[in-house]
């Protein structure tokens, strides 16, 4: 067992058990505190640049003139798409010399596209492929359905880096990580192997477990909830291991401590936002892992009978690929990122009507 120590958390993470953690933000003043307690990357959706806009107006508010000015007709959409590219682009350059200095190891910063082409897999490439001119160490995310598995593997194939979000289910993680084999196969590059990140994301799982238990009455204690987006996180842990995929696993969408302390080892990175950063940062827990854990049988049981979402995560065969996009938590995740969106277009169309741009 790992002891406390002065040293940071997230840096005894990496060193001690192979986890790193990302910084989920496009807030400068938390991407920056992050970094210097051990971030190794920032990712960012469709939520954050809203937040951003506010949080930073003296830095994104002169950005967002001087690209009405300079695109003057340009659609809320397009404006929108060039604020994303350069809160990207500023985050990269946070993270470039870590990319460097770790031979493109660790210092990524993600990207997402407009959520509303999400069922298009030729948009997503193209759209991905767009953003290479960002800087090195951006990656681009697709999702984690149907169409996404078919823009992946072609991605991988033109030897892009690519991250897979928005998991929800074990067979949405075997589907991402056998197209990023198909990838690979068809890749004839001279240069390294492009990554890939597979995300699974038990808190916003949990989450709408608990909206589901709310609303349909279901008879079963709140409390075993905490069991379940980690179960099936960690069945997709061993399953990659006993399939040596070479997609990495990504955790985000974290809730509580345990949304990351029990998921921590086995060379897993682990995304979260700033509030759990600080939260982490001061209890300075032991590092220690525990994603090779299970939960009681029991507890298994009986959420796999009373909670049909569960089932469905938890099971190999749970979701068929068409099945993937209309999963409840996928499509809660999937709402934010376009409510996200349209608070950014609201935003710069406020600001338009303001300044006549």
């Amino acid at each position: 067992m790992s002891s406390v120590s002065s040293e940071g958390y997230f840096v005894r993470l990496l060193r001690e058990q192979s986890t790193a953690c990302w910084i989920n933000s496009a807030i400068q003043r938390e991407i920056e505190a992050a970094r210097g307690w051990g971030a190794i990357g920032n990712t960012m959706n469709p939520t954050h640049p809203p937040k951003a806009l506010k949080a930073d107006f003296h830095l994104w508010g002169p950005v967002m003139e001087e690209i009405l000015e300079s695109n003057r007709g340009v659609t809320d959409d397009v404006a929108a798409e060039l604020l994303t590219q350069r809160m990207a682009k500023r985050s990269s350059l946070v993270f470039l010399s870590m990319y460097e200095d770790t031979e493109r190891q660790y210092g990524y910063v993600t990207i997402q596209s407009d959520p509303n082409t999400n069922h298009d897999p030729v948009a997503l490439v193209r759209q991905a492929i767009s953003y290479k001119h960002i800087g090195p160490n951006v990656v681009p995310k697709v999702p984690s359905t149907d169409p996404g598995r078919h823009a992946l593997e072609e991605l991988v194939a033109q030897g892009t880096n690519v991250i897979a979000t928005a998991g929800f289910s074990v067979s949405q993680a075997i589907a991402m990580a056998e197209a990023y084999a198909a990838g690979l196969k068809r890749f004839s590059g001279s240069g390294p192997n492009p990554r890939c990140y597979v995300v699974i994301i038990p808190g916003v799982f949990d989450d709408y477990l608990h909206e589901v238990i709310k609303r349909d009455g279901i008879n079963i204690d709140p409390n075993l909830v905490r069991y379940a987006g980690i179960a099936w996180c960690r069945r997709v842990y061993r399953i990659f291991q006993e399939r040596g995929y070479q997609a990495e696993i990504q955790v985000g969408g974290t809730r509580e401590n345990y949304h990351i302390t029990d998921l921590v080892g086995g060379n897993v990175h682990i995304t979260h936002s700033f509030s759990t950063w600080d939260r982490l940062q001061k209890e300075s827990l032991p590092a220690i892992s525990r994603i090779g854990e299970q939960a009681p049988e029991q507890v298994i049981l009986e959420l796999q009978e009373k909670l049909v979402d569960f089932r469905r995560a938890y099971a190999i065969d749970g979701l068929m690929p068409d099945e993937f996009s209309s999963f409840g938590p996928y499509v809660k995740f999937q709402t934010g990122c376009q409510k996200g969106l349209a608070e950014t277009r609201s935003q710069i169309r406020a600001m338009r009507q303001q300044r006549a741009l």
